[in-house]
């Protein structure tokens, strides 16, 4: 499983969704291309994020971020959040932001249900 958790300053990325054999996952690759994109958009911006991978796992600190940085930050969590209402068994999305919504006020019951572990511990 896939988890995404969206805090205000920053972004976890982490796991695998075992949706089908490495390779030929189309849940992996959707997650993998909004995670890219936005490293690659941040680096960009120069100084915006410090940008941490691992195995399966990216961290994404935000700095301070430009409107465009902020931006880009809102359309990762809007595809974050799609990928997970289409793949709930497997990506769970923690929306930790104060206040916030991680797809902006659409209901993600199935999700967030289902990362309530998860999310707690990601609270912590």
């Amino acid at each position: 499983m896939i988890v995404i958790s969206i805090r205000d300053d920053g972004i976890t990325v982490a796991g695998h969704s075992g949706y089908a054999p490495p390779g030929a996952d189309i849940v992996c690759a959707a997650v993998s291309v909004l995670t890219e994109t936005l490293i690659r958009a941040l680096a960009e911006e120069g100084g915006a994020a410090e940008i941490r991978l691992g195995d399966g796992r990216a961290n994404v600190t935000f700095g301070k971020l430009s409107e465009r940085a902020k931006g880009y930050a809102a359309f990762f969590a809007r595809g974050a959040a799609g990928v997970a209402e289409a793949y709930p068994r497997y990506v769970r999305l923690c929306d930790l932001r104060k206040g916030g919504d991680a797809n902006d006020g659409h209901t993600l019951e199935t999700a967030r249900d289902a990362a309530a572990v998860v999310c707690a511990a990601e609270r912590r």
